[in-house]
């Protein structure tokens, strides 16, 4: 699945003591869905190689059991970054 990244929150405390931070996206069929991330798991720095600029549209993406939040384990890639104002206009 592919979805563009919408929103990402502050990092907050978890129930269990760990900091997360919350992903949003738009998805293709103009749904949306979330994702947690937390630095201490291992699939933290597959995320953080592709970034969190909001904007950046991933691939690779697979949904959770609940069929409705993004599987924090899934391969993610990112696919495009955001164009800046500066390149839309042909300046770079």
């Amino acid at each position: 699945m592919r979805a563009t990244l919408t929103g990402v929150d502050a990092w907050k405390m978890g129930r269990d003591g760990q900091y997360f931070k919350r992903l949003y996206f738009q998805i293709e069929n103009g749904g949306w869905t979330k994702t947690d991330l937390c630095k201490e798991h291992r699939n933290f720095a597959r995320w953080e190689r592709a970034g969190f600029e909001i904007g950046s549209l991933f691939g690779g993406l697979e949904f959770w059991k609940d069929g409705k939040t993004i599987d924090a384990d899934s391969k993610v890639y990112l696919l495009a970054r955001p164009r800046r104002p500066d390149e839309q206009l042909g300046l770079l």
